[in-house]
């Protein structure tokens, strides 16, 4: 019976009866006996007539000349013989088809005819693009159906078991890379999906991350399915292996389509069972605060005014010149404008007789204070920074960071989000630090710190003094001192 005297589906691929030819694995002749779903296998038993089945089947409906016949069978020493030995392979290969003119002699060579959906290759490919498709529209249940039908064709690598001669290196390792994306599709949709499948897609997924040590796709999948099934612990060792191999072997960090999967790991887990409240860390505002009326309105404008990224502004200049008191009275003013928080961490750039804080332990202080368990802050501190980033976000939060050292201490812990805001206060005006406005500070006037000396002290006889004045004089004008020398005054 011919390959033709049957019906079935569209794609030919279910259904008809017929010969069918297999080159997804070993080349193999098999026979569908139809609606029955059986499938009779014909063993080619020839080393020699499997070689010449897969040269006729990579080119199959085109003519495949002697010589190259005789190449594929013998590499590049034929025997003498090699012209009878050959028509004696192409009659035992004409007997195993259904029909002596499938393979017909011409001039110069052989054609093999193949009929649509009589070879695997072409129902694999179909599939292949009906998959792509589907993924494309995120279509998941068909994605998942497409891929089945796609690998269900596959019985173990294409040409197997074939010398080189045969040639078909760039096919075969088309259609590996294929079924390798129809596995990558199938994950993606049964990630979308979820429910009880998940489970079992962590053996599956580990299994092929095994195997393919440097395809991130794999691992973001099974970062995901580890942390959809409550693994997150397991999850985030997947991406820090990962991460790893990636910088050892090949200097690269790992793609958007990984971070985006460590983000979202993070973030469960570093959310706490039940939310902490909104912090309110800001120390109390100085007491009798004066001056600085064009630094207060300005940085209220920078502090306030909308835009694409967060607002970032460094308040600088020497020791005692008032820093700290003027980012503490502005945040106080402003925290009504920040209704999810607001955070204050002392960085002791410049405390005396203590080394400043390390970014990385800045960060864990600032994820523990918005409720990250201490056992899941991640270790690494461009992984806490990319969780702090991640908390922040969706926030409107005001972060205080006080007396800092220098612009990489500072970095790690600005956040993405535009609803936020920062106030850095340090010695040094950060110039390192990109995109934000800088406040230096001088000693405050004459006017200024008589009144501050006055207000602090109690002793409103002081005002427009000479006392006054020469304290005045002795403080360099420098609002610490100020208050250092009104506190004794007020204490006598």
């Amino acid at each position: 019976m011919g390959a033709s005297a049957c019906s079935g589906s569209e794609d030919g691929s279910e259904g008809r009866c017929g010969l069918r030819f297999g080159l997804l694995g070993p080349p193999v002749l098999y026979h569908d006996t139809g609606g029955s779903g059986r499938r009779e296998v014909r063993d080619v038993a020839s080393p020699k007539s499997r070689v010449l089945l897969a040269a006729l089947l990579l080119d199959a409906g085109r003519v495949v000349s002697v010589e190259s016949l005789k190449d594929a069978l013998w590499g590049g020493a034929p025997p003498v013989s090699a012209q009878a030995s050959l028509h004696n392979h192409v009659a035992r290969l004409r007997r195993l088809l259904d029909d002596p003119e499938r393979l017909r002699t011409v001039p110069s060579g052989y054609v093999l005819r193949v009929d649509e959906g009589e070879l695997d290759v072409h129902v694999f490919e179909t599939r292949v693009a009906a998959a792509r498709a589907a993924h494309a529209g995120q279509e998941w249940e068909r994605v998942v159906r497409e891929c089945a039908a796609a690998l269900g064709l596959w019985r173990a690598t294409p040409l197997a078991g074939l010398p080189s001669e045969v040639g078909g290196y760039a096919f075969a390792r088309r259609l590996r890379e294929a079924r390798l994306l129809l596995l990558e599709w199938r994950y993606d949709a049964e990630l979308a999906l979820g429910g009880p499948r998940l489970d079992g897609l962590v053996p599956e997924l580990a299994a092929l991350t095994a195997e393919y040590p440097l395809r991130e796709v794999y691992h973001r999948q099974l970062m995901l399915a580890l942390h959809r099934t409550g693994r997150q612990a397991e999850a985030l060792a997947v991406h820090r292996d990962l991460r790893t191999r990636l910088v050892d072997q090949l200097g690269v960090e790992p793609g958007p389509g990984v971070r985006e999967a460590h983000v979202e790991v993070l973030q469960v887990a570093a959310s706490p069972s039940s939310a902490p409240p909104r912090p309110a860390q800001l120390p109390p505002p100085p007491a009798h605060f004066t001056g600085r009326t064009a630094e207060r309105a300005s940085l209220r404008r920078t502090l306030t005014t909308p835009g694409t990224l967060p607002a970032t502004a460094v308040i600088s200049g020497m020791p005692g010149v008032g820093k700290s008191a003027l980012a503490l009275h502005v945040a106080h003013e402003l925290a009504e404008r920040f209704p999810d928080g607001q955070l204050y961490l002392d960085l002791h750039g410049a405390t005396p007789g203590m080394a400043p804080l390390t970014p990385g332990q800045a960060l864990t202080a600032l994820l523990r204070d918005l409720g990250a368990e201490p056992c899941r802050i991640p270790e690494r501190p461009d992984a806490a920074s990319a969780l702090l980033r991640s908390l922040l976000a969706p926030t409107r939060t005001l972060l205080v960071l006080d007396d800092a050292a220098s612009a990489a201490q500072i970095r790690p812990l600005l956040p993405g989000g535009a609803g936020c805001a920062v106030i850095v206060t340090s010695r040094s005006p950060l110039t390192a630090l990109d995109g934000v406005a800088r406040f230096p500070l001088g000693p405050l006037s004459d006017e200024e710190s008589a009144a501050l000396l006055v207000a602090a002290s109690g002793r409103a006889g002081l005002d427009g003094s000479d006392a006054a004045r020469r304290l005045v004089e002795l403080t360099g004008r420098l609002p610490l001192a100020l208050r250092v020398v009104a506190a004794r005054l007020a204490a006598r």
